[in-house]
């Protein structure tokens, strides 16, 4: 076998290995091209919501919020996070002053641009339609 035949049949071996490798990769889940951060604050309040894209139009949400107030946490809160075609919210307890919630895969559509929007209800005191803004530094 000559020498450059050799060469040519090393190359295509890795070659290969790199395409299985990332094909692999894609195919299991570990995609992962793009995350969007935001973040909004009030008088109460802190929130942020990190939106990570996982596939074709499927991403992933991971919603915190912080109690800013020195006093008495409430025990719980109602809460909306809107964007553009989806949502999320919920009637939850407060952990430490913080709620943290992690939403499955869905499909949604989402840019930086996108306005998001957080409302929340809690002890007879309500606050809407806090702006989140993107978060520059990520």
């Amino acid at each position: 076998m000559r020498k450059s035949t050799l060469v040519y049949i090393i190359i295509s071996i890795i070659i290969l290995a790199a395409i299985y490798i990332v094909a692999s990769t894609i195919y299991k889940g570990d995609y992962k091209s793009e995350e969007y951060h935001f973040e909004g604050k009030s008088e109460n309040w802190n929130v942020s919501a990190k939106i990570v894209e996982t596939g074709a139009e499927t991403y992933s949400l991971n919603t915190e919020i912080s109690y800013l107030y020195e006093g008495d946490i409430p025990e719980r809160v109602k809460w909306v996070l809107n964007g553009n075609k989806f949502g999320t919210g919920g009637e939850q307890s407060l952990t430490e002053g913080r709620i943290v919630k992690k939403e499955p895969l869905r499909e949604i559509i989402i840019t930086e641009n996108d306005k998001i929007t957080f409302s929340i209800e809690w002890n007879n005191q309500s606050e809407e339609n806090i702006v989140l803004t993107p978060k520059t530094n990520k």
